[in-house]
């Protein structure tokens, strides 16, 4: 009975529910018991940043336990990330780190998160395709793919669709004898 106000301000000028503002009304959307739904609040950092920040900083931190360097090693990238598929997390470290332009073995914190980010924005397929084939490309700028790094780019999304089947994880015995023939 009667008005339910949060104790929360949402409205900066205090004029309370139903004020007008030269873009129309602040009054909040109501659900379907009546009551008043509060809007969400938007952070000032994007929410995929988090985890790649913490990510970074676990990856950083094992490099230098493990191999000294502060920043993301190979080494790490591989062994915590990708340790079923070596070759792809290998060659995935190696774009990365072109990507960033990098002068040492490692990936700095920083460089890391920024080639994670736009490495995440990539929804397109096509997209997609020319970043696995940039990937796995001896020479990147070009694009051109040698018959031997075709078959290691074959094999890898063959091996990740398969281990990710419906029916659990599934292989062809035959799959080398047919790589060898593209």
């Amino acid at each position: 009975m009667g008005n339910h106000s949060s104790h929360e301000k949402t409205v900066t000028d205090g004029s309370g529910s139903g004020s007008s503002s030269p873009r129309g009304s602040t009054r909040g959307t109501r659900s379907g018991s009546g009551v008043e739904l509060q809007p969400e609040k938007t952070e000032v950092q994007p929410p995929s940043l988090v985890p790649i920040e913490k990510l970074g900083k676990l990856l950083v931190q094992r490099s230098q336990k493990e191999d000294g360097v502060n920043g993301v090693t190979e080494n790490s990238f591989t062994k915590y990330l990708f340790p079923r598929y070596p070759e792809l997390a290998r060659q995935f470290y190696r774009h990365v780190h072109r990507s960033a332009r990098c002068s040492n073995k490692h990936i700095p914190l920083a460089a890391f998160r920024q080639q994670c980010e736009k490495i995440l924005a990539v929804l397109d397929d096509s997209v997609i395709i020319d970043t696995y084939v940039r990937m796995f490309s001896w020479n990147p700028e070009e694009g051109t793919v040698s018959p031997d790094e075709l078959r290691a780019l074959l094999y890898v999304s063959y091996k990740l669709s398969m281990d990710y089947y419906p029916e659990g994880p599934q292989t062809c015995m035959l799959v080398s004898n047919v790589l060898v023939l593209t």
